[in-house]
């Protein structure tokens, strides 16, 4: 077992008999740090892009635990009181951990030095309890579907709150178990690894999680991260792609914007460019129109119709609002209580009947000549 150390008693010895330990984490994270500036987007985002999450953190745990321990073997707890720094960097230069980790490498090096002068000179250090807790819980709640989206088709996923339309985009993108066959092409998805899956299907999830102090053009950069190696680099072609994407959704002044100071429909837009840079031909959507104002959810929507007919993208969208699913999408899927009621274009699903029955609301369908189908609410 490890035994405590103390600053006041280390010397050199001690020093370069953990130094292959420290060396050995030390690389390990520094390698990891493109892959780390990732994960902060949140598991379901960052597994949707190919990311190894359970793989990268064991390694990047393990290899923090390893020079954790090996640091406070011979420092004491004085080491712990150490990550307060890439903490402090974090705080004045961003999340970016690309920057962080050899700042925080450098900046935490020269703590220790002014420390162990200090524990020299003035008082030694005391202990600090630390503990972790994580835990998982989840339950079916799709069953008996059974759906085919043509390539270029717009489907969208509309239902009562809990009808499992969230679960079933995760599953195409397995982010969830499931029993039965889902196929992207001639393949089920079970036979591609988690970075060809996210080569075919681009995730956009309903409150993308936007990184503190990293850019627009960082975080659609991001989304080139399943074409690249598992430590690979960003290639200029990488970052072409990334400022063709930019161009095209009209975010040029937005590039070196930090996230935390976009408006939610840039945002929003930013979350889009960042999914249409992994080029996957198939596009999830989780409820694209959450939190906007009807401007907004109109200017959001013809983009991504836009960008579908440009590109031949699959869509598949998750839908709150009845009357722009029945305007924008091809066809729609009506899901109550994990089973699909009704599938085909809106004049057919969206029906007074059907809404009464399945949402318990009163409304009025309106069937407009080429404009699609409009819901309205009516006072009984």
């Amino acid at each position: 077992s490890w035994i405590l150390g103390r600053l006041v008693t280390a010397g050199w010895d001690d020093v370069l008999l953990i130094l292959p330990y420290v060396i050995l984490s030390a690389a390990a994270i520094f390698v990891h740090r493109r892959l780390l500036d990732a994960l902060t987007l949140g598991e379901d985002e960052v597994t949707s892009l190919g990311i190894p999450v359970r793989r990268v953190r064991l390694i990047v745990v393990v290899a923090a635990t390893l020079g954790t321990a090996a640091v406070v073997a011979v420092a004491g707890t004085i080491a712990f009181v150490g990550i307060i720094v890439p903490h402090a960097i974090r705080l004045l230069i961003g999340r970016s951990y690309r920057v962080v980790i050899p700042l925080s490498m450098l900046f935490g090096a020269a703590f220790l030095v002014l420390a162990d002068a200090g524990a020299r000179t003035v008082v030694a250090p005391a202990e600090l309890p630390i503990g972790v807790i994580t835990a998982f819980l989840g339950a079916p709640v799709v069953c008996d579907l059974d759906l085919s989206v043509a390539s270029g088709e717009w489907l969208a996923l509309i239902g009562p709150n809990g009808a499992g339309k969230t679960t079933i985009l995760r599953a195409i993108a397995r982010l969830v178990p499931f029993r039965g066959a889902i196929s992207i092409g001639s393949r089920a998805v079970t036979e591609l690894s988690s970075r060809e899956v996210a080569r075919q299907v681009a995730v956009l999830v309903q409150e993308p999680q936007m990184p503190v102090g990293m850019t627009v053009s960082q975080y659609v950069l991001l989304g080139r991260a399943p074409h690249l190696g598992y430590l690979g680099k960003e290639s200029a072609r990488d970052r072409g792609i990334v400022r063709d994407v930019v161009r095209r959704l009209s975010m040029e002044e937005l590039a070196s914007r930090p996230l935390d100071r976009l408006s939610g429909g840039e945002r929003q837009r930013a979350a889009i460019a960042r999914a249409l840079a992994q080029q996957a031909p198939v596009l999830l959507i989780d409820e694209p129109t959450s939190s906007l104002d009807v401007g907004r959810q109109q200017s959001v929507l013809e983009l991504i119709d836009q960008l579908r007919r440009e590109q031949e993208l699959t869509v598949i969208a998750a839908m709150h609002e009845l009357t722009l699913a029945g305007q924008y999408a091809d066809r729609l899927a009506l899901l109550v209580d994990g089973r699909l009621a009704a599938v085909g274009p809106a004049a057919e699903v969206l029906t007074e009947r059907a809404i009464t029955e399945h949402y318990r609301a009163q409304v009025r369908v309106i069937h407009m000549n080429g404009s699609g189908t409009a819901v309205v609410p009516v006072r009984s």
